[in-house]
């Protein structure tokens, strides 16, 4: 998304001359680089290729080990764990909760906890201490279809 606002002439021109001479900077380093590669390039290399990149390969040959490293380690966990679970279902669903075990919880009597299973709007109303104090049940005649 661009956003554009009205500016006057003279932030116009002011952020047209910036760019002028941003530009002008840009083109004048880039020449100059150019030209000294040109120019060194005439005279032959001074120094070897590969003697300045020397400490970066080390470091990226000692993350490359690293990385190979964890990736390994993370495979044999992975095979470990499938050797040693092979067949096994562990992501059984838990059991379901029943009614006498939600009254015991919100101490509640099993009519009650069956009854707001039963209605579609239930307001509960709760004490300071977070006991349920009262349930207000709403019930709506059905509708046919």
């Amino acid at each position: 998304m661009i956003i554009t606002t009205t500016r006057s002439r003279a932030g116009l021109l002011f952020d047209a001359i910036l760019t002028i001479i941003g530009w002008a900077g840009f083109l004048y380093l880039f020449g100059t680089g150019i030209l000294a590669i040109v120019h060194g390039a005439e005279r032959g290399p001074q120094s070897p290729l590969l003697l300045p990149f020397l400490p970066t390969l080390a470091t990226l040959s000692a993350y490359a080990a690293l990385a190979a490293l964890n990736a390994a380690i993370l495979i044999s966990w992975a095979l470990y764990n499938h050797w040693r679970f092979k067949g096994l279902d562990r992501r059984k669903p838990l059991q379901a909760v029943g009614i006498g075990h939600l009254a015991r919880s919100f101490a509640l009597t099993p009519q009650e906890v069956d009854g707001l299973g039963a209605t579609k709007i239930a307001t509960i109303h709760h004490d300071a201490q977070g006991g349920i104090v009262e349930i207000s049940q709403r019930s709506f005649p059905s509708m046919p279809l």
